[in-house]
């Protein structure tokens, strides 16, 4: 990291200044990395705002006779708010700053095979940031659950200046305020190389502001599961022990949910109508998934078998009346309509007996 020095471009003579340059000089810096060509641009820490979002996205499947719906979880979502001041003590400083924030405006546009025809990208700008220990790449999982505990894991939580030690993402908005209308006002700059006083014409602002979206791009899995967990995650603090439990209380034994497809009973469908809470008590959501299916189906076979069932009655009041109308039927035929008189008063599928009617009709 190239040190800060408000006198680097200028000497304005040994009684100017700058306290931040110690503090910049000693890691409190924003350090912001191109990770295509590895070049990197330092600010000082003068942060104005930081803001860490995490946002657990879940999709809801309402389920009957449930007051709440089932939330099947999707994934969760991080997003960073970052600002900064960049102020500028001398004409030196302002200098440097206006280079520093043209070098970080072009980390925010991709690479092209050709950069004249610019047809075909290469690389998409992703960048590391870093922000002393707020912001930075956390070890693996194993690496985090070998961090010493007590006081040894106070002692080593230490971070590092390194922009290779950034956190990895991409910047989705980025706005940059030169205040030239503030109280701080601008350096006019009017000199040449030869010291000559020229057309005032170039302008370095004392304040910059910048205020960024930063979406990470997280390098390892982010969860628990057996013999690892992110206990580093995400501001990199270890003490050893991740337990949530108080001193005492045992922990509940693992429990993992019975994942395959159920089918249920008439019983238990009919339990479910009548006291659906008390139903899916203690269900786990493969089973009220299931549930729903076996309901779902049982409600489509019962209208299809209703649709059939009307139509092949509809079918035999026609048969009946054009059937009644004719005169001269044999014992044996009517013993036939008797029977289909009969299929129809107790509500049964008179298929057969519409064949029946259909041989006696010819």
């Amino acid at each position: 990291m190239t040190k800060f020095n408000v006198r680097k471009y200028k000497d304005d003579g040994e009684m100017l200044v700058d306290g931040s340059d110690f503090l910049g000089n000693n890691g409190q810096v924003i350090s912001i990395r191109n990770i295509r060509n590895s070049s990197a641009v330092y600010f000082k820490a003068f942060i104005t705002a930081f803001n860490d979002t995490f946002s657990p996205n879940y999709t809801p499947t309402e389920v009957f006779g449930r007051t709440d719906p089932i939330y099947q979880y999707k994934n969760t979502t991080r997003a960073i708010t970052l600002a900064w001041k960049i102020p500028a003590a001398s004409e030196s400083e302002a200098f440097e700053n206006l280079d520093k924030v043209q070098k970080f405006l072009r980390m925010l546009y991709p690479s092209y095979t050709d950069a004249n025809s610019a047809l075909t990208l290469s690389e998409a700008p992703l960048v590391r940031i870093k922000v002393m220990n707020l912001m930075q790449k956390i070890q693996s999982n194993s690496q985090a659950n070998n961090v010493g505990s007590g006081t040894k894991a106070f002692n080593e939580y230490l971070t590092t200046n390194n922009s290779s030690k950034g956190l990895l993402g991409v910047i989705t908005n980025c706005n940059v305020n030169y205040n030239l209308e503030g109280p701080d006002g601008v350096f006019e700059k009017g000199f040449n190389s030869g010291g000559d006083l020229g057309p005032r014409t170039t302008i370095l602002p004392k304040l910059i502001d910048i205020n960024i979206s930063f979406s990470p791009l997280h390098e390892q899995t982010l969860g628990y599961g057996d013999g690892a967990s992110i206990s580093g995650f995400p501001y990199g603090v270890s003490t050893g022990n991740d337990t949530l439990f108080e001193e005492g209380e045992i922990p509940p034994k693992k429990q993992v949910p019975k994942m395959e497809s159920q089918t249920f009973t008439d019983d238990q469908l009919r339990a479910q109508a009548r006291n659906p809470t008390f139903a899916n008590r203690g269900k786990s959501l493969a089973d009220l998934i299931a549930l729903k299916k076996t309901l779902e189906e049982k409600r489509r076979t019962a209208a299809s078998a209703q649709q059939k069932k009307d139509k092949a009655q509809a079918a035999a009041r026609r048969a009946y009346r054009k059937i009644g109308s004719r005169r001269g039927l044999n014992d044996k035929d009517r013993e036939k309509l008797d029977a289909v008189v009969e299929a129809f008063r107790d509500n049964l599928e008179p298929q057969e007996e519409l064949q029946n009617l259909e041989d006696l009709l010819g």
